[in-house]
């Protein structure tokens, strides 16, 4: 039983206190050099459940809940409204994936979003 607390515990360390830059969502690299000043990114809030971030436009933040099995839920999402020519449909499918991801999986530097029985919907790179 303490493995599996440690290994719980473990990987909501890994998550909190770090940021992390979307790099592929739904199968398409995201390219952030060419279209956007604020990255897509997010960054997970130490003994909060806070999360915060950019969608490629507008800041965003809510709350996250994580659960065994590396099962995660998003809620109370917000965000500001700003609108931004060469990168609202990449906001539209970024905040889908947040709403409707239910797990995650982590591999070193790489942060995976899932929903179950699909293909990762979010990649990002620890920052």
């Amino acid at each position: 039983m303490l493995f599996f607390i440690a290994c719980k515990t473990s990987s909501k360390i890994h998550l909190a206190g770090e940021t992390w830059l979307l790099y592929e969502l739904n199968g398409t690299p995201v390219d952030t050099d060419s279209i956007m000043q604020n990255k897509p990114m997010i960054a997970f809030v130490v003994n909060e459940n806070k999360f915060n971030g950019y969608t490629g436009c507008n800041r965003m933040g809510g709350h996250y809940e994580l659960k065994e099995g590396n099962r995660i839920r998003f809620y109370n999402v917000i965000t500001t409204k700003m609108a931004c020519l060469n990168s609202m449909d990449l906001e539209n499918r970024f905040l889908e994936v947040i709403n409707i991801a239910d797990n995650y999986n982590l591999n070193g530097n790489t942060l995976m979003l899932n929903k179950a029985r699909m293909a990762p919907l979010a990649r990002f790179k620890r920052m």
